[in-house]
């Protein structure tokens, strides 16, 4: 009989229930938390001078290869087509690749700079 006795109660349907009200509010809590920092985080990084210089660099380069080539009025047309070949617009793309490649050390010290400055 004393193994029925020293048995541990289980606690009621509703205090179960507001154990797991409480369990969900904190996670809920939590994840505002854990939200909050990550988009201050995003934020800081995003208004970060290099990363802005270089996604500026990357949103021109883009705009540069997808632009449509302007319609001529038939005043400077001396017969020659204006078209560029595959050959030569992946030679181009090359190019500016390269060039944003040599750049990227430059902006990677210009973020090491900026990140060895104690916060005001």
């Amino acid at each position: 009989m004393t193994f029925f006795s020293n048995r541990h109660k289980t606690p009621s349907l509703s205090a179960q229930i507001r154990a797991t009200e409480r369990r969900l509010s904190n996670r809920h809590q939590s994840i505002g938390n854990h939200t909050a920092t990550l988009s201050q985080k995003i934020k800081h990084q995003l208004s970060n001078p290099p990363n802005l210089f270089l996604a500026s660099g990357i949103g021109f380069i883009i705009g540069e290869f997808t632009k449509h080539p302007q319609a001529t009025d038939g005043k400077h047309d001396n017969g020659a087509t204006t078209t560029r070949s595959p050959l030569e617009i992946a030679l181009n793309l090359f190019s500016s690749i390269h060039t944003l490649y040599t750049a990227l050390p430059l902006v990677w010290m210009t973020a090491s700079a900026y990140q060895s400055k104690p916060p005001r």
